[in-house]
């Protein structure tokens, strides 16, 4: 049971819910399966979607930003409230259609530890391999504001990797949205 007056709103508890009855208000299933959906249209390959939690995470990509630096045109970033809010449905949503890889990047130090973190990942990478997904197309890592280099340095290792293994195959995607069409 969750208590509402002990939420912090960071959405853990939302992709782990059995029954699916919780939805966070100002990022609501709805809402993160727009967001993947917007963003996973498009030419560019490899499509890389970079789920960062919105406070240091999304800050440390930002300082990149205003400290002129750049990164990989094929990453789409998209601010959550904690990655622990990236369940398996939305991953399949993103290689379903488009992305060939996904990171999730959190705040060190932050409510999603960092080895809760390994372990929600680990279970994902188990999962997206039934559906044939291999474990090299997800990354996670958490950092603090003035790391960005390494923030850089991860989007390009994932871009450069994708390359190399080239894009999730249309049979693959194909076999992803037909499981996730409702029945």
């Amino acid at each position: 049971m969750i208590n509402p007056v002990s939420c912090i709103g960071c959405g853990i508890c939302v992709p782990r819910c059995p029954r699916e009855a919780i939805d966070l208000k100002n990022c609501t299933e709805a809402q993160l399966m727009a967001q993947i959906r917007g963003v996973c249209e498009g030419e560019k390959a490899p499509k890389i979607i970079a789920f960062l939690e919105k406070e240091i995470a999304y800050g440390s990509a930002d300082l990149a930003g205003q400290s002129r630096a750049s990164y990989s045109p094929n990453v789409e970033i998209i601010a959550v409230p904690s990655t622990g809010r990236i369940g398996l449905k939305h991953l399949l949503q993103a290689f379903a259609y488009g992305a060939d890889g996904v990171i999730l990047l959190e705040e060190h130090g932050g409510v999603f530890t960092e080895e809760a973190l390994r372990e929600h990942v680990t279970q994902l990478k188990k999962e997206l391999g039934a559906y044939g997904i291999e474990s090299l197309r997800l990354i996670s890592f958490t950092t603090t504001l003035p790391e960005y280099n390494k923030v850089l340095d991860t989007f390009e290792t994932l871009a450069t990797r994708l390359s190399k293994m080239g894009p999730l195959s249309k049979e693959k995607r194909l076999k992803i949205q037909e499981k996730l069409a409702p029945p």
